[in-house]
């Protein structure tokens, strides 16, 4: 879990009242999704740390270091999930979640999870575009990678950010699970370092605006009354999540 900051908990204050229902529709939106609970410009990418660049040069080398360092020191178990986890979708967190607690078994919750996702990118593609800061792989040579190349911004990271917001939302689903569900957050934030798409403060970044959008998402009555339904399914289940 982060510290909450003083300037957390003003960004909360403004969304309890900026928090909406019914975005917009006709504004054209990343990845062809539409937000579902929050207004796209709720959170400012503002609210956010403000990274280090290239022109930082003491604080821009310390990153790539990192990145170097956690490639070096990577285990082949680390390395092997990372790159299953390369591609970005509900499906890197799926693998987490009981195998039991499918999509077939648990249409409403999966609809959830779906939601807050389209949140998810919308929020964070719109703050990667506002900071534009390069990739490691791309902004040193010495560091490699061997998944499908990405060239958006590299802060804050999507992977941290969503993988955040879906696992909080899985384990409001299953409570019992909940510090496993958040650990497994963190080793996909982890691992993006290790295959050279993310520095340590874009990882930081993405942490700090996954908290944002499930403290946003919290104060939406919509997403409200989808988590309910949806914790009623699996209370009702006749499926053995294990």
């Amino acid at each position: 879990m982060l510290k909450t900051s003083l300037r957390q908990l003003v960004a909360f204050a403004f969304l309890a009242v900026l928090a909406a229902c019914a975005p917009a529709t006709e504004k054209q939106y990343p990845w062809g999704v539409t937000p579902r609970y929050i207004q796209a410009d709720t959170i400012s990418p503002i609210l956010l740390t403000t990274p280090a660049k290239p022109e930082n040069k003491a604080e821009w080398k310390k990153q790539l270091d990192a990145v170097l360092n956690a490639q070096r020191t990577a285990t082949q178990e680390q390395k092997a999930l990372a790159k299953k986890e390369a591609d970005f979708g509900l499906k890197m967190v799926t693998n987490y979640l009981p195998k039991t607690f499918t999509r077939t078994h648990y249409p409403q919750s999966f609809e959830l999870l779906d939601k807050v996702g389209e949140d998810c990118i919308v929020i964070t593609e719109d703050a990667k575009a506002y900071w534009n800061t390069p990739r490691p792989y791309l902004a040193d040579k010495r560091i490699k990678t061997d998944v499908k190349p990405i060239k958006n911004g590299g802060y804050p990271s999507g992977h941290t950010s969503c993988g955040y917001v879906w696992m909080e939302t899985a384990a409001q689903l299953l409570p019992e699970k909940r510090e496993y569900l958040r650990a497994k957050a963190r080793d996909i934030a982890t691992h993006r370092l290790m295959v050279g798409m993310h520095m340590p403060q874009d990882v930081a970044g993405g942490k700090e605006l996954g908290r944002l959008i499930v403290g946003a998402l919290q104060m939406s009555d919509a997403y409200k009354a989808d988590l309910k339904r949806a914790q009623m399914e699996v209370k009702q289940s006749r499926f053995e999540i294990k």
